[in-house]
């Protein structure tokens, strides 16, 4: 069976769902899609863990679809310079947004937020879900979570690292449910908070694998616990923080696609389906597993649900942390 007769069948089975909910037949949109090339906009400068994610996904799509998928890096403005993409663009599925869980966190974090995750954009599919790991400098004597909590609830010069809103907000989680002090020290990316770990100048980091794998390897960093609620390949020794004594903490990051609000749910439905068949190909498990990842799984409702989820998640957790807005 060629890629153009399956998806032909995926859009007829979309068309007869609909056709049965709505009591008459209709045309299926999804037959003929795509008819032009598929952007895909990124929100992150190139070259980071998920353009490159998007770009092996935007290859094997591009080859089942018969159209280009074409990625556009777009950042700036915390997201923002993205939405103006997809809000400017037909609700088609001709223009999509890859991001990350910073989606539903940046509007939190404003007066005047700039874009409505929610109400501007609809779901497409998850695809995946990572932990982040909490690292200490090899001086700070601290091997477990029941020791890092004591040595933050004890220790006044302890600085704790913030490489943006997504790690500042795993230390948040951390510092709320096992009620301990910290004092962020902001900066510009991953890169310069390893060399600031590294020296000592801070003392605890909550970030993502890629960043710190190399580093705990080589025994610069000391990895603490993963925030997942399982251990992952990427690093089997390290435990998680639940089987580590604190239940109540789990923090995972995604990463997903999306589509301009309006864009008809067989369209979302086919691109879930392809999205879905990409992620399972072998190179990008092998690109998501290194990097500690999972493959995301569902349909467009199941990701509608955990994303309005999350967005309410984590407006719950700034606002009890007392984090200041960003504008």
């Amino acid at each position: 069976m060629n890629n153009r007769h399956r998806r032909r069948i995926i859009a007829a089975a979309s068309a007869v769902a609909v056709g049965l909910a709505t009591g008459f037949p209709e045309k299926s949109l999804a037959a003929s899609f795509p008819v032009r090339p598929i952007r895909l906009v990124v929100p992150f400068p190139p070259g980071g863990g998920t353009d490159l994610v998007a770009r092996v996904i935007a290859e094997k799509i591009s080859a089942r679809l018969g159209q280009p998928v074409i990625v556009e890096n777009k950042s700036g403005g915390f997201g923002a310079v993205a939405q103006q993409e997809i809000a400017k663009s037909a609700p088609d599925g001709h223009t999509l947004v890859m991001d990350s869980m910073a989606l539903v966190v940046f509007p939190h974090l404003m007066k005047t937020p700039l874009y409505d995750p929610i109400k501007d954009l609809d779901p497409v599919a998850q695809v995946n879900t990572f932990p982040f790991v909490i690292v200490v400098n090899p001086n700070v004597p601290v091997r477990t979570v029941t020791e890092l909590i004591e040595y933050l609830r004890t220790t006044r010069d302890a600085n704790v690292a913030s490489a943006g809103a997504t790690t500042q907000l795993a230390a948040e989680l951390f510092r709320l449910r096992a009620k301990v002090n910290m004092t962020f020290i902001p900066y510009r990316g991953g890169a310069p908070t390893m060399v600031a770990m590294i020296a000592g100048d801070t003392q605890v980091y909550f970030g993502d694998i890629p960043t710190v794998i190399n580093h705990v390897k080589a025994g610069k960093l000391r990895a603490i616990a993963v925030t997942s609620r399982e251990r992952v390949p990427a690093l089997p020794d390290v435990p998680t923080v639940v089987e580590s004594g604190l239940p109540s903490y789990e923090f995972v990051s995604w990463n997903g696609i999306y589509a301009r609000s309006g864009t008809p749910a067989e369209i979302l439905s086919l691109l879930n389906a392809e999205i879905g068949l990409a992620v399972r190909t072998p190179e990008v498990m092998t690109l998501l597993q290194t990097a500690g990842s999972t493959p995301g799984q569902g349909s467009v409702a199941t990701f509608r649900a955990f994303h309005e989820s999350q967005f309410d998640f984590w407006k719950t957790v700034i606002r009890e942390a007392n984090m200041p807005y960003i504008n």
